[in-house]
Formats: C-alpha cells, sequence, structure tokens
C-alpha cells in the first residue's frame, strides 16, 4: 500500500488540490494520465489514508511502523502519517534510518538495509503524535509548493523555481542533452533534499516555454525515447 510518493511537494491542505496538483506535474512531461487509474494517481490524494486505517484494523495489527531518514520528504511524511493515522486502532512506532552515502530518503535504501534498523524502532508517545500532527496543520497552511529539511531538522519553504537556477548552470550556448541536464541538477542536489526527476524535467521544459532554454526539435513526452537523446541550450 502507497500513503504518499512525494510529501515534500505540493498543496497539502487539500487531498483533491493534491491530487490535481500530480495530474498537472505529470501532463507537464507529456504524460497522459487517463492512462492511469486512482490507485496509481488518485483524484484525492489523501483517500489512500483511509484505505491504510482499514486495513490496519482488519489486520488487528499491533503496530504501525512509520519509516524515516533526515530528508525533507521524511520529514514531513511522519507529521502526514501522525495527522492521518493519529486515530487508528494500532499505535504509531518510528523507524529512523540512517543513509549514509546515499540520498537522504528511506526509499534510497533496500529493504534488507531497511529491516537491520528494526531493533531500533520506537513507539510515538501521544504528545508526540499530537505535535506532529499540529505541525502538519501548519505545513498544509503554507501555500509554497516544495518543502526541505536543514541539518538541524528545521523544515524551510521554496517556491517550484528552487531548482531552475540549477538547471540553468549546467546549460551553456553549446547543445547538451537533455538528459545530462536533469542528471546533473538531480545527482549534485543537496543529499537531504533529492529532486525527483518529474519536477526537474518539468522545470527544465518550463524554462523552455519560458524562453530561457531552446530545445532542439519538438517536446511531446519525456517517456518518448527519442526525448531522452534530445538537446537543449541557453538563449
Amino acid at each position: 500500500m502507497r500513503a504518499d510518493n512525494a510529501p515534500d511537494l505540493g498543496p497539502l491542505n487539500d487531498g483533491r488540490q493534491r491530487g490535481t496538483f500530480f495530474r498537472e506535474l505529470y501532463q507537464s512531461v507529456g504524460m497522459d494520465t487517463g492512462e492511469l487509474g486512482e490507485e496509481d494517481l488518485p483524484t484525492n490524494a489523501f483517500s489512500e489514508w483511509a484505505t491504510i486505517k482499514d486495513a490496519i484494523t482488519e489486520m488487528a495489527a499491533d503496530r504501525v511502523l512509520i519509516w524515516t531518514s533526515d530528508s525533507g520528504a521524511d520529514h514531513v511524511f511522519l507529521r502526514m502519517a501522525s495527522h492521518f493515522l493519529a486515530d487508528c486502532s494500532a499505535p504509531l512506532w518510528q523507524v529512523h534510518v540512517k543513509t549514509g552515502d546515499h540520498f537522504c530518503a528511506v526509499g534510497s535504501l533496500p529493504g534488507e538495509t531497511l529491516l537491520s534498523f528494526l531493533p531500533s524502532a520506537k513507539m510515538i508517545d501521544s504528545g508526540s503524535i499530537k505535535r506532529y500532527a499540529d505541525e502538519f496543520d501548519a505545513m498544509a497552511a503554507n501555500p509554497h509548493m516544495l518543502r526541505m529539511a536543514t541539518p538541524d531538522g528545521r523544515l524551510t519553504y521554496h517556491d517550484l523555481s528552487f531548482f531552475d537556477d540549477a538547471i540553468l548552470g549546467y546549460c551553456s550556448r553549446e547543445w547538451g542533452r537533455v538528459i545530462h541536464v536533469v542528471g546533473d541538477t538531480m545527482g549534485h542536489a543537496d543529499p537531504l533534499n533529492p529532486p525527483g526527476d518529474l519536477l526537474i524535467f518539468s522545470r527544465l521544459l518550463h524554462l523552455v516555454r519560458a524562453g530561457a532554454l531552446e530545445l532542439d526539435g519538438e517536446f511531446s513526452s519525456i517517456y518518448e525515447d527519442g526525448f531522452r537523446h534530445s538537446r537543449v541550450r541557453t538563449r
């Protein structure tokens, strides 16, 4: 079961607004969202939490494990889970993982490595759950669509254009492959806050439409083989 793919990105105040945001993000890179069902791209992005709560009750689970790291996405996810699961039928436990040289995100580690952190799991007390849930409400009220964590654990808020300067920095007046620009932008980003490829592709295409970059050829979708060999340069 999947709760949320990118808690550091998009609106948090309304499940339908969140669903619309990700549909528009997918469409901006040329994906036909009509091919995706509710399971892959739900209209109401928060409906998955109700499904999770029902599953917890049906399984008579004795605890719910919330896996987190120091990343901005996992920072938000812990508070999101506390908000939606505060009154579920099983206690919430946190498993905090150290990612080492990997990008700082639970998803960057293989399952067997994640399991090695199970002995460190700690139950989240009711006071902390309420505090996390209140912090989620504050996050949801912030209009900025991009959230990042600092090394000391604070959350900062940014516009979606945050990575635009980095994208432009990896372009020049000479033609260069789009895939290399996207890869460099992602690969040299802050390990605490690794951006997703869809966001970077979307911002690059936005810069093309805004006239800051020039694309070699017509664009239809990043999923077409030809686009992976497309080139881009600064105007």
